[in-house]
């Protein structure tokens, strides 16, 4: 089906709705459920959503959570969506903060500056070619992880406190009776 609806290949920032070819298999619809995520404007769900349309999915949508959308006048301003879908507002900011503050650029940027070139539409541009070429999603291997890795949430103390009460009365209940009472002998009101 992805050779029968191709979907936009050219990036406008336009609104796009997969049409149905006649005597060929209807276009795929699928509905957003965007669960808990708060569908605001320029949220990453409604983002998600605009690229799978322009992949050629069938989805109902409207485009008043998508950026460029102007609520007073009731107007969708595409070249606006385009440079967003482009990454040119975050290119702008770039330039903003570098003439602005060139230490908290480096620092907020470092990552960036030193892995991505300086054209942030040419390697978009790449990207849309790279998934239209080739859709299918490689998952990043796991090496490497374990409990202490950081950012992993390790055990709350909560959670071990009750490790450790539940180990200390797993223990208890193999000792025999007459050394229960021993252990618990010192303790005021046992027995």
């Amino acid at each position: 089906m992805d050779k029968i609806y191709e979907g936009q290949v050219e990036v406008t920032g336009d609104e796009y709705n997969v049409e149905s070819i006649d005597g060929q298999p209807g276009a795929f619809t699928c509905y957003l459920d965007a669960g808990l995520a708060r569908t605001t404007t320029g949220n990453k769900v409604v983002g998600a959503l605009k690229g799978a349309v322009d992949g050629g999915l069938s989805i109902p949508h409207s485009t008043k959570r998508f950026p460029g959308y102007d609520s007073e006048s009731k107007e969708f301003k595409a070249k606006v969506h385009r440079k967003h879908n482009m990454g040119q507002n975050v290119a702008d900011y770039m330039r903003c903060l570098m003439e602005e503050d060139e230490d908290a650029y480096k620092k907020q940027f470092s990552q960036y500056i030193k892995n991505v070139t300086p054209d942030m539409e040419e390697m978009y541009k790449k990207a849309h070619a790279a998934i239209r070429e080739n859709p299918v999603y490689f998952g990043f291997s796991k090496q490497g992880f374990s409990i202490n890795s950081p950012g992993y949430p390790g055990i709350h103390f909560a959670d071990q406190a009750s490790l450790e009460f539940r180990t200390q009365s797993s223990s208890c209940l193999c000792l025999p009776s007459a050394e229960i009472k021993g252990v618990y002998a010192t303790t005021p009101g046992f027995l």
